[in-house]
């Protein structure tokens, strides 16, 4: 919390729920997500802001931003091996907004993540931003695509990330569409063996008693959701997403 060489133990419970998780069967992974302000190049963005460094080589003392995603791998590897970066970078402004830097800049944060987690557990899997596809159509994502792919590579960068990632709500039959045009980008650039999650997925309901909403917008019953759900893992198993979560 105060430097690079400072672990905060107490944040996570010393690891207890983590580890209760783990022992229920479950499998974690981590979002690796805002930048405190002494790590900042920009302190008034504070957790928006990029890393300093981060343009430096990975394994450089400076480069703050690849010293903790190794700090992260090492420490969790063999319990928590998957790591997603950052969330939702396309959205620019408001209250959802948690990226300042640029596609280049994002591309670059990824590059650095994949070769430190990489290096510090070798079983690592870097997972892309969740891509809320509505809020550009994908734009961001096949912007990134070619920046990772400009980038030098070695035999084993594989483009510096290993699953795209989606946002994808309210509508089952989006599935169909928005996934099969990010495996067409995907391919684009050779890689079209990347899987792909679904990280985020839900119809949220507005009659739900324990927190009701306004009956508009994207709102929907609980029967709707219980279908959507139903729908959506249905969808996914057809089209081969590796993982599904519902928030």
């Amino acid at each position: 919390p105060h430097g690079p060489a400072g672990w905060d133990a107490f944040a996570t419970g010393h690891d207890g729920y983590i580890n209760h998780e783990i022992a229920a069967g479950r499998q974690l992974v981590g979002e690796l997500i805002n930048t405190p302000d002494w790590a900042a190049a920009n302190p008034a963005l504070h957790g928006n802001s990029i890393p300093k460094g981060l343009y430096l080589p990975y394994d450089s003392p400076g480069n703050y931003w690849g010293h903790f995603v190794g700090l992260m791998a090492k420490h969790y590897a063999g319990r928590i091996d998957d790591w997603v970066i950052w969330n939702e970078v396309t959205i620019l402004t408001g209250k959802y907004a948690t990226w300042s830097g640029s596609a280049r800049d994002y591309a670059q944060l990824v590059r650095v993540a994949y070769q430190a987690a990489h290096h510090a557990n070798a079983k690592a899997r870097i997972i892309l931003f969740g891509d809320p596809y509505w809020y550009d159509h994908g734009a961001f994502f096949r912007q990134l695509l070619t920046l990772l792919q400009a980038m030098p590579q070695s035999a084993a960068s594989h483009g510096f990330f290993d699953v795209a990632n989606l946002h994808l709500y309210n509508r089952p039959t989006d599935y169909i569409t928005v996934i099969a045009l990010y495996r067409q980008w995907l391919a684009q650039h050779g890689w079209s063996q990347k899987p792909i999650w679904i990280g985020e997925t839900n119809a949220v309901p507005y009659n739900d008693p324990v927190r009701p909403y306004p009956k508009a917008g994207f709102f929907s019953t609980l029967d709707d959701q219980a279908s959507y759900v139903v729908e959506a893992f249905a969808l996914g198993l057809a089209l081969n997403v590796q993982r599904l979560e519902v928030n």
